[in-house]
């Protein structure tokens, strides 16, 4: 996902697939690291490869957060400021 998400020599960038990964990689029942959650909650954000959705970067960012994810601790501090 991350490779189809940022693109690489070889990969063409592609948001709407890599939304598809971290969805996938999202709800699987293994270890999730928190960066799929703060990706994917960047995607519902701003509408990268999706629809924007305020609600579902909210949650994608705490599970991210609940994980220590530091970067997604700190939009979560300021997240009413989301546009």
């Amino acid at each position: 996902g991350v490779l189809l998400f940022n693109g690489a020599p070889g990969v063409e960038r592609n948001p709407s697939e890599a939304v598809q990964w971290f969805k996938k990689a999202s709800e699987s029942a293994d270890c999730v690291p928190s960066e799929v959650f703060y990706l994917l909650a960047q995607c519902y954000q701003y509408g990268i490869g999706t629809s924007k959705s305020k609600e579902k970067a909210k949650v994608c960012f705490q599970k991210a957060s609940d994980q220590i994810h530091v970067q997604s601790n700190a939009r979560l501090d300021t997240f009413d400021g989301f546009s």
